[in-house]
This record gives structure tokens, C-alpha cells and sequence, in this order.
């Protein structure tokens, strides 16, 4: 179990969060005016990481199989059943997201994604990958300006990750 939790930290503290970085490189770039508001109010970086996590989780579920049976709202889950959760599907839901699909760096709701699984499934490594997102994009918000997207390189076919294996990206200098 230890050799389990290590391997996870490593894993959940490198590739996850490179990648998590890269979809806030783009939801930026794709919002250059955020990328300026940022580099003006570092403050608020951290809704920022929380919003990037909201509407571009890079992880787009987990799979669970029922080890006993679940009944919900007339659904029933027989031991065995195995379901795929979204949180692509729950991150944008309108009945907990104001206008979901906008991406908004102010959003007083956004870190009730679930981009990191919920309960028992909480990811271990939540506030390590939030620390490091949080320094690294401050870092690159208040040293250069906005970023110019080069062409995305897609993801492997059948890849567990929603974001891009490369991303050619030009940061202009902090201009003054």
C-alpha cells in the first residue's frame, strides 16, 4: 500500500499536473484578457486554478464496478455493474454552475468541481497538484504576457488524459 501511495504522489505530482498546467496554458491563451487580469491581480490565481480544473479536467472520470447493490432514484446497480462517472458532465452541470460552459477566472463556485473525485475517491495528491498549479501559473503570468498557441499535438489514440502530449507555445515577454 505504501509503494502504492508513492507511486500515486509521483504519478498525480508530474504527469497529471504538467498537464493540468498545459489546459491552463490554453484556457488562457484562448483568454488573453484573463491572462492579463491575472498578471494584474495575482490574487486571483488561485480561482483561477479551480475554474481551469472546473472546465478542463484533464482527467474525464473514473471507473467504479458495484460491490453490492445500489439502488438511486430507480437505478439499480447489481454487484458486478460497472459505471464511468463524468466530470466533464458534473463540472459543467447547471443545477451547481452559474452559466457553466463560460469560463470565468471569478467564479465563487469553482472549487465545488469534482475534478478530483469525492469522498472516499478524493485524490491523495489534491493539495500538492493545487500548490503547484497555483506557483506555476502565477510564475508564468507575472513574467510574461499572454501565450500564442503553435499546433496542438493531439494525444495518443485511447489516451486516459484530456490534454495534449505536446504544446508549442510562445511567451512574450512582460511588456514595461
Amino acid at each position: 500500500d505504501v509503494v502504492d501511495v508513492i507511486c500515486g504522489f509521483v504519478f498525480a505530482g508530474s504527469e497529471t499536473t504538467r498537464r493540468q498546467l498545459t489546459a491552463a496554458v490554453v484556457a488562457l491563451a484562448e483568454h488573453p484578457d484573463d491572462w492579463e487580469r491575472l498578471a494584474a491581480d495575482p490574487g486571483l490565481v488561485p480561482g483561477a486554478v479551480e475554474e481551469v480544473m472546473r472546465l478542463r479536467p484533464i482527467v474525464p472520470g473514473m471507473r467504479r464496478e458495484a460491490v453490492e447493490t445500489y439502488d438511486h432514484r430507480g437505478l439499480v446497480l447489481e454487484p458486478g455493474a460497472r459505471v464511468v462517472t463524468s466530470f466533464v458532465a458534473a463540472n459543467t452541470d447547471a443545477a451547481v454552475f452559474e452559466d457553466p460552459d463560460t469560463f470565468d477566472l471569478t467564479r465563487g463556485n469553482a472549487d465545488a468541481h469534482v475534478t478530483f473525485g469525492w469522498g472516499p475517491h478524493f485524490c491523495i495528491g489534491a493539495g500538492l497538484a493545487r500548490v503547484e498549479l497555483q506557483e506555476a501559473l502565477h510564475a508564468l503570468v507575472t513574467t510574461f504576457g499572454p501565450p500564442v498557441l503553435g499546433d496542438v499535438v493531439a494525444d495518443q489514440p485511447g489516451g486516459r488524459l484530456l490534454a495534449p502530449d505536446a504544446l508549442p507555445v510562445a511567451f512574450p515577454p512582460r511588456a514595461g
